[in-house]
């Protein structure tokens, strides 16, 4: 993807908050002046989508919940893609299941490389190979 340098000006105190998160992020402050304009921008564009942290990176997540939109989706497809039933799982409104699908249809690639992080991170092996003593306790 072709970039483009544009500048901007901020208060010395969004400076300051900027670098702070870009320490945090692991980035260069550009970069994440970069990443907060695409979330800002994508939250613009998609009602009822936040943005925050998680296990395996920044993620879109259903605004006022603890769900993120890629886990979402992925049930979703288990009630064959239906809103009534999604919502009724997840009790949430029909509104805002429809708003975590558009967001996944428009960014497809970014929930499907989230699904794969997700699975990833929860692997067992992987797991163990980190924290040696971790069990698998089946319920």
């Amino acid at each position: 993807m072709a970039t483009t340098v544009v500048s901007v000006r901020v208060s010395e105190n969004s400076k300051t908050r900027l670098e702070r998160f870009s320490r945090y992020m692991g980035k260069k402050p550009s970069e994440a002046g970069a990443l907060l304009l695409e979330e800002g921008l994508r939250r613009s564009e998609h009602s009822y989508i936040d943005f925050r942290a998680s296990n395996i990176g920044r993620q879109a997540y259903i605004e006022g919940t603890r769900l993120p939109v890629w886990f979402v989706f992925k049930t979703s497809q288990e009630f064959e893609f239906s809103v009534n039933k999604t919502g009724e799982h997840f009790h949430l409104s029909e509104t805002k299941v429809k708003a975590a699908l558009n967001y996944a249809d428009r960014y497809a690639d970014d929930i499907k490389t989230a699904i794969t992080d997700s699975e990833a991170a929860n692997d067992i092996v992987a797991i163990q190979s980190i924290l040696p003593d971790t069990q698998l306790i089946n319920i």
